[in-house]
């Protein structure tokens, strides 16, 4: 009988298809900025979350932190995602933060009422 590791079973599967997981992997900073932006607010706040708790995934859990807004971070992870968030834009993790930071998405309007 296969049986898994009670640790597989309370371990979260990756938010996005592996294939992508792989490509961010390998892609340059521009890549990258262009590849995260392209994913919808949701399964991008869950992906930053999901690759920071991964120790060797942890930078690029911070570069698509960077991406997403505080406000789908904390939907997602609560005080985790604005932790997170925090840790993205404090630290200088990495030599393509500046490209990362760069262009970011705009807020969302908000309707006239």
């Amino acid at each position: 009988m296969n049986r898994r590791p009670a640790a597989a079973a309370t371990t979260p599967s990756c938010p996005v298809p592996l294939e992508l997981l792989a490509l961010l992997l390998r892609s340059d900073a521009g890549r990258l900025r262009a590849m995260i932006d392209e994913l919808p607010e949701t399964p991008r706040a869950a992906l930053a979350l999901y690759c920071f708790s991964r120790y060797h995934l942890r930078r690029l859990g911070l570069s698509v932190a960077l991406r997403c807004p505080e406000r789908s971070l904390e939907a997602v992870g609560g005080s985790d995602g604005r932790q997170v968030l925090a840790l993205a834009r404090d630290a200088s993790w990495s030599d393509d933060e500046r490209v990362l930071r760069e262009a970011r998405p705009a807020a969302p309007k908000r309707a006239a009422a």
